[in-house]
C-alpha cells in the first residue's frame, strides 16, 4: 500500500472564503473565541442566521440560544 492509496477524498461542509478569526489575543476563553467566530461568521453571512448555523455546524436552534446568551449576559 503506497500513500496515495490511502487518500479518501472527504466533502468538508464549511470551506472558509478567508480566515473567520482575524487575530486571537493571547488569553481569551474558549466562550470568547466561540463568541467572536460566531459573530464573526454572522458577519460574513450578512447576518443569515440560517447560512451561519450551516457553516458553524450547529443548529438554528443552537445559534439562536447563544446569540440570546450574549444579549442578556
Amino acid at each position: 500500500i503506497e500513500a496515495h492509496q490511502l487518500y479518501i477524498d472527504i466533502a468538508c461542509p464549511v470551506i472558509a472564503k478567508e480566515p473567520l478569526v482575524s487575530s486571537l489575543p493571547v488569553g481569551l476563553t474558549l466562550a470568547e473565541v466561540e463568541k467572536r467566530l460566531i459573530f464573526e461568521t454572522l458577519a460574513r453571512e450578512k447576518n443569515n442566521r440560517t447560512k451561519t448555523a450551516k457553516a458553524l455546524g450547529i443548529s438554528i436552534r443552537t445559534l439562536r440560544n447563544k446569540l440570546h446568551s450574549y444579549r442578556t449576559a
